[in-house]
């Protein structure tokens, strides 16, 4: 009988964990083809195949759970793609070519991974009309600080090998570099060819073209 009551809290600590990526797959699946405001916590409770109660228990707010949908999007892409920048191949390249790398990522985005892009543009319009308390920020902008700390690495790592100008801040240029990265992925992902002309060029290569001028551009002549 003890045996047993010590495996309960277990039991229920994993059935209760179990529950919660249910919710949490329920909502990201529904937030990324509806939007976020256009769908109800009743929606995902339907989704989910549990009661309204049981869902406001795990996640009290459509915050809460959108926040929670953010991270758990970081955090597969994180997994997926950092293991890239820690090969001994990708330590012993310069600093420009490790950049170049790590730009490389938006065509992949733009290729395969179009949910989350559309995600995440709906979450920063959803961040900005809800204004959630810093505090339920903390854990998605460590994740993505913790990307952006890779990006920043290879620019000084260039600064400092000579393949890349030392005449800008680094975090100056990651920020700028990485916005118009992620704005041009997401026009060409989510809006497609609103006029005939926009189907000229097709995305991946643009999102090619506008990498290796940004790469040139921030080459050093000496390199």
């Amino acid at each position: 009988m003890k045996e047993q009551s010590e495996k309960k809290p277990g039991v229920r600590q994993a059935s209760m964990e179990q529950k919660r990526n249910t919710i949490l797959k329920s909502a990201c699946c529904l937030f990324t083809q509806n939007g976020i405001d256009a769908t109800s916590m009743e929606d995902i409770s339907t989704h989910a195949g549990i009661g309204s109660a049981t869902l406001y228990r795990y996640y009290p707010t459509k915050q809460l759970l959108a926040c929670a949908c953010a991270l758990s999007y970081w955090q597969e892409l994180q997994e997926q793609y950092l293991p890239l920048f820690e090969t001994s191949a990708y330590q012993q390249s310069s600093g420009l070519c490790q950049l170049a790398r790590i730009l490389d990522l938006f065509p992949v985005l733009y290729e395969q991974h179009r949910g989350f892009l559309s995600f995440l543009m709906d979450f920063d319009c959803f961040l900005k009309s809800s204004s959630p308390p810093a505090t339920l920020l903390a854990d998605y902008e460590g994740l993505i600080f913790s990307l952006k700390d890779v990006a920043v690495s290879a620019i000084l790592h260039g600064m400092e090998d000579g393949t890349i100008r030392s005449s800008g801040n680094a975090e100056e240029l990651y920020f700028t570099i990485f916005h118009c990265m992620l704005s041009t992925t997401q026009k060409l992902a989510l809006q497609g060819n609103l006029l005939p002309m926009d189907g000229l060029v097709d995305g991946k290569r643009q999102l090619t073209l506008l990498i290796t001028t940004l790469i040139n551009g921030l080459k050093n002549g000496k390199e």
